[in-house]
C-alpha cells in the first residue's frame, strides 16, 4: 500500500537484524521493499554477509524489494568484499544505496548513487532526478576519484585502526557497555549510575568543547542511555574517554 510505513523494531541490549524474523515480517506486512543499514547508524554494527545474501534471497522469492545503505562499509574489516554489489545480477530485488560523503569526507556535496539489476527501478529513478542533479564542483571531485584510489584505501584503515583503539578505551570504562564497530562511530550504552546522554553531551560541549551525540531522538527506547561516538585521531579519542571518566565522576 503506497504511503505505509511497517517499523520493525531491533532488540536490545545488541540491536542485532533477525533475518529470518526480517524476511517473515516483510511478508506477513505486505510491503513492496525492506530497508537494512549495514553497517547500522547508529549501532555501527554490520549484518553478515551470509544472512545479507539470505535476505535478498527470501525477498526476492516474496517478490519483495531489498533497499541496503552501505554508505559505511568500508571502514568494516571486510569492506567492500562483504558488499551486495556483488551480487545484482544475482539478485535484480537488490538495490544498494550509497553515499559517497561518508567515507570520502565530502557530506557537503550531498553525493552518492543507487546500483541495481533492477533496469525498471533504474528508468523510474533516473526520470525523478532533475536535469542538473549534480554540481560543477561534485563533478570535480567526481573526475578526481580514481586518482585518489590508494590514498583513500590508506585512510579507511587508518580510521578502522583508530576506531578498535577507540573501543578498546571505551570498554574499559568501568559499566560501559560497547557493541563491537564496523563503522566510523562507536556506539554504546551508559553506565546505569552516570547522568543520561543528554547531560553527557551538553557538559562535555560546554566545559570541553567536544561534541559527542546521544540517540535520545531515535526510535530506540530509553536511547538517551546511549551515546554515538564519531571516531577522530588516536589523540582526540583519548582526550575524549578522559573527559568521559572526569565528567561521570
Amino acid at each position: 500500500m503506497p504511503g505505509r510505513l511497517s517499523r520493525f523494531f531491533l532488540s536490545p541490549p545488541d540491536f542485532e537484524l533477525d533475518v529470518h524474523r526480517y524476511a517473515a515480517f516483510a511478508r506477513t506486512n505486505g510491503v513492496n521493499g525492506a530497508v537494512v543499514i549495514s553497517p547500522n547508524n547508529p549501532t555501527s554494527r554490520m549484518v553478515p554477509y551470509a544472512d545479507l545474501l539470505y535476505l535478498a534471497s527470501a525477498l526476492r522469492a516474496q517478490q519483495q524489494l531489498l533497499l541496503i545503505d552501505e554508505s559505511f562499509i568500508e571502514f568494516s574489516e571486510l569492506g567492500r568484499s562483504a558488499s551486495l554489489e556483488n551480487h545484482l545480477l544475482e539478485f535484480p530485488n537488490v538495490i544498494v544505496l550509497k553515499s559517497l560523503g561518508k567515507i570520502y569526507g565530502t557530506c557537503g556535496l550531498r553525493m552518492g548513487y543507487a546500483a541495481s539489476a533492477n533496469e525498471q527501478m533504474m528508468k523510474e529513478i533516473r526520470a525523478a532526478l532533475p536535469t542538473w542533479n549534480v554540481n560543477t564542483v561534485g563533478e570535480f571531485f567526481l573526475s578526481r576519484l580514481p586518482h585518489l584510489a590508494h590514498a583513500a584505501q590508506q585512510s579507511w584503515m587508518r580510521v578502522g585502526s583508530d576506531r578498535d583503539k577507540l573501543y578498546a578505551d571505551l570498554r574499559s570504562i568501568d559499566g560501559m557497555r560497547v557493541l563491537k564497530p564496523d563503522a566510523n562511530f562507536v556506539f554504546c550504552e551508559l553506565p546505569p549510575h552516570w547522568p543520561d546522554g543528554d547531560v553527557i553531551a551538553s557538559t562535555l560541549l560546554k566545559d570541553r568543547r567536544i561534541l559527542i551525540r546521544h540517540s535520545g531522538g531515535k526510535t530506540l527506547q530509553n536511547g538517551k542511555r546511549f551515546l554515538r561516538i564519531a571516531c577522530r585521531t588516536d589523540e582526540d579519542n583519548k582526550l575524549l574517554v578522559e573527559a568521559l571518566k572526569e565528567v561521570a565522576d
